[in-house]
C-alpha cells in the first residue's frame, strides 16, 4: 500500500506514485486537505481532515502539515496495534538499543 501526502493535492510526483503504485495493482490512499484535488480522486482511499484557512493567505503546508502529521500518527498507531506489536498499552519487540529504551 502506498499512501500518497500533498497538502494541495496535485503534486506531480505523488500523483505519479500514485498511479505506478495501482498499476502494481497494491492499494493507494492519499492524505490531502484539499477533497475535490485530483489526488484524492485518484487513489482508493481519500483521507482528507478539514483545516481552517491558513494564517498566511494561499499557503497551504502550515495547518495542512499539522494536521496530516496526526493522520499519519494514527494510521501508524493503527499498523503497529494490527501488526501485533502492541500488548495492553506497550510496545513489544521493542530492541532497546538506546539508554531511553534500557530505563523504560
Amino acid at each position: 500500500m502506498l499512501v500518497g501526502i500533498a497538502a494541495s493535492g496535485r503534486t506531480h510526483y505523488v500523483l505519479g506514485a500514485l498511479e505506478y503504485t495501482r498499476s502494481l495493482g497494491a492499494t493507494t490512499a492519499a492524505l490531502t486537505c484539499n477533497p475535490d484535488s485530483v489526488m484524492a480522486q485518484a487513489a482508493d482511499i481519500a483521507l482528507t481532515p478539514v483545516v481552517s484557512p491558513e494564517v498566511v493567505t494561499e499557503s497551504s503546508r502550515m495547518k495542512a502539515g499539522n494536521a496530516q502529521k496526526l493522520v499519519l500518527n494514527m494510521l501508524t498507531t493503527g499498523a503497529m496495534i494490527r501488526s501485533g506489536k502492541i500488548y495492553s498499552n506497550l510496545m513489544v519487540d521493542v530492541e532497546t538499543t538506546n539508554q531511553k529504551l534500557v530505563q523504560r
